[in-house]
């Protein structure tokens, strides 16, 4: 051992280098005793000695996203299927009420709207049929869709509508003209009452307001409002009118297609000023070198023999103005004026539902769809309640449209938010793509351009039909356009830019939804509607007289008669079931309008579902039986109101004191 301290040194460096050491192979897990015998039957060593362990890192971060996703999907999907089923359950015994045989089906009327800003147009009609007409189906409702596939395309088509209606009201018109001509056609037979089936125009109003409204989204609500109120609080046009014929008149007096006379840089000799004499004088070409004449200037009176044919006049010519249509200046004389003055009220129109659908759209909205592709159970409660405030709602029980006014009875504001039921959908404005709000700029910048390129394209077309140039490598591939199809061109462009600066005023985010004096107490709003949970009907009787002898108990194994399950004490309940496999009726349904039971006299009211249910939720009585007969005896019963709920029960009953007071019959199914 040293005694200086010094630790031992390792090998030398000159001494020889150690082997590395070699890994001992861990030996082979052994096959558990259960699974000895499978190592017989041919499954390989492998299979019976693995192992299982946790996955690793990205694995795990694998499977916990895919199973996270995969059981949002499925509870999502499950919960869509279990809420549309309620909706249908609370709707579907409305499409089993019988109809008369001079009886249509309720039809209501759905608006769509393009969203501001997004190229599809289908979005709010595809969000209808998907969301809400399943249940308008279930129950037994019909409905007619009107889809705006442009910006104030569908307030448009709404102000001709009121138009023809009013024209039609007024005899202008016959009844059942189609309402979105320019022309007067012949009228629609069935609905101008001329086939066996049609409705009168009396019954088709009343069908109409029977029906009601559905505005899918805040667009289709602004454009209906607008529609409403151009249509019936404006002076009416005495016939019907082409809106491009008034466009064709104003884009013809702005001379934008005006000759412009160009100083000549260089003065022609006098050689080249004979040649152009004799020109004119022979082969009829213009003295200003101009070729050959344009058909502005063969409209020129005087001019050759063009001045002699009639189709070459001026417009203002006896020839031509005779043959023009009237004006409607000219048609109002043979027609009254008060006629064509709006009312003073706009007549009642169907109740409304709005269904506050919102469109994302754009890159910034992506996280919220992401969101809302596990969220469909929303959209199905939003248009499930929708169609249930429609179906269950009458005329009779809609609320007032709420407007917020001043003193002077008009609207407190004009922009949002307004209040009370103008403010509907007002969030889904902030979703709006911001490029809709540089709609003026964009129309702006757009025109600038076209009517700059404009006078080129005309200036190149003019000089190669007049014979001043030929025809360039490019031009001989692409001709210019002639100065009819330019005139086309200019008049498709300034149409679509006119309706788009229309659309836009009406749907700017800065502008609220159009209201008129006119509307007050015209408008009515389907009230909320809440869910029912399925109501369980039997029929408990209460004898004033003497008891019947009767022989048997009573039971739930639907008996069909009343005498097999009455007591024998006066004044006391005796339980009677009947299994009549009836269907519950509407909050609407009368007794007297259904079936009565032969053997029982009474109203069936029972499902067949109610004994499972009664014997699964232990519910003991539900529902009366407002009279009963036995034998030649009428026994007048109490009508006794068992509203029945797994947790509670609510009892009502109301006994007679004598046998002479008949009971008012049951007017109203009971629910809970």
């Amino acid at each position: 051992m040293s005694t200086t301290g010094q630790t031992d040194a390792g090998p030398s460096a000159s001494g020889p280098t150690p082997a590395p050491a070699t890994k001992v192979k861990a030996p082979p897990r052994p096959v558990p005793p259960m699974l000895k015998p499978l190592q017989f039957m041919g499954i390989p060593r492998g299979v019976l000695t693995w192992q299982p362990r946790l996955p690793s890192r990205n694995w795990s971060i694998f499977l916990g996203l895919t199973i996270s996703l995969s059981s949002l999907y499925i509870y999502d999907r499950r919960e869509c299927k279990r809420i549309k089923q309620e909706y249908i359950d609370q709707l579907s015994h409305l499409a089993k009420e019988p109809l008369k045989p001079n009886e249509y089906p309720r039809k209501v009327a759905v608006y769509t709207a393009r969203s501001p800003g997004d190229e599809d147009y289908e979005k709010s009609l595809l969000f209808f049929k998907l969301y809400v007409k399943p249940f308008l189906v279930a129950a037994g409702i019909d409905w007619s869709t009107t889809n705006g596939t442009r910006h104030g395309g569908l307030a448009r088509e709404l102000r001709e509508r009121h138009y023809a209606r009013r024209r039609q009201l007024a005899g202008l018109e016959p009844w059942g003209t189609p309402p979105s001509t320019a022309t007067e056609t012949m009228p629609d037979p069935t609905i101008a009452g001329l086939t066996q089936f049609s409705l009168t125009p009396q019954q088709q109003l009343q069908q109409e307001l029977d029906g009601g409204v559905i505005l899918v989204g805040r667009p289709a609500y602004k454009e209906w409002a607008w529609g409403l109120r151009e249509g019936w609080t404006t002076r009416l046009p005495p016939k019907r009118q082409d809106l491009d014929d008034e466009l064709a008149r104003i884009l013809s007096d702005d001379g934008a297609f005006d000759e412009v006379e160009e100083q000549k840089e260089v003065l022609m000799d006098d050689e080249s000023e004979k040649v152009n004499v004799g020109l004119t004088s022979d082969d009829g070409v213009e003295p200003d070198g101009a070729g050959a004449p344009l058909p502005s200037r063969l409209n020129s009176p005087g001019r050759g023999p063009m001045s002699f044919n009639p189709a070459f006049q001026p417009i203002n010519s006896s020839t031509s103005s005779a043959r023009q249509p009237k004006s409607n200046d000219e048609e109002e004389i043979n027609v009254n004026p008060a006629l064509l003055e709006p009312p003073s009220e706009v007549p009642a129109q169907p109740p409304i539902t709005f269904v506050d659908y919102v469109n994302l759209t754009g890159f910034r909205h992506v996280p919220r769809k992401i969101v809302g592709f596990f969220n469909h159970r929303d959209r199905f409660l939003l248009g499930g309640q929708a169609a249930m405030n429609l179906a269950l709602g009458d005329k009779t029980d809609a609320r007032e449209y709420e407007v917020v006014l001043n003193e002077e009875g008009q609207l407190a504001r004009s922009e949002p938010p307004q209040g009370g039921d103008l403010d509907w959908g007002l969030e889904s404005e902030r979703f709006y793509l911001p490029k809709f709000n540089q709609t003026p700029q964009d129309v702006e910048k757009a025109k600038e351009n076209f009517y700059k390129e404009l006078k080129r394209r005309l200036q190149d077309t003019r000089s190669y039909v007049r014979g001043q140039r030929e025809l360039t490598a490019t031009e001989k591939n692409d001709p210019p356009k002639s100065e009819s199809d330019l005139r086309e061109e200019r008049f498709r462009r300034e149409k679509e830019w006119r309706l788009l600066m229309q659309g836009y005023e009406i749907l700017r985010p800065s502008a609220g939804v159009i209201w008129h004096p006119a509307f007050r107490t015209r408008l009515r709003v389907y009230q909320h509607q809440d869910k029912r949970p399925p109501t369980l009907l039997l029929m408990v009787q209460m004898s004033l007289q003497a008891p019947v002898p009767t022989t048997g108990s009573p039971s739930v194994n639907g008996s069909h008669s009343p005498q097999a399950s009455m007591k024998s004490a006066i004044g006391q309940p005796s339980i009677v079931v009947h299994n009549h496999g009836g269907s519950v009726p509407g909050p609407n349904a009368h007794t007297s309008d259904l079936p009565v039971c032969p053997d029982c006299n009474t109203n069936p009211y029972v499902p067949r579902r109610v004994f499972g249910m009664l014997r699964k939720e232990k519910f003991s009585l539900i529902l009366l039986s407002s009279r009963q007969r036995v034998g030649q005896d009428e026994r007048f019963l109490d009508k006794v109101y068992l509203i029945c709920h797994p947790k509670r029960y609510a009892i009502k009953t109301d006994a007679s004191s004598t046998a002479s007071d008949r009971l008012q019959e049951l007017r109203e199914c009971v629910y809970v």
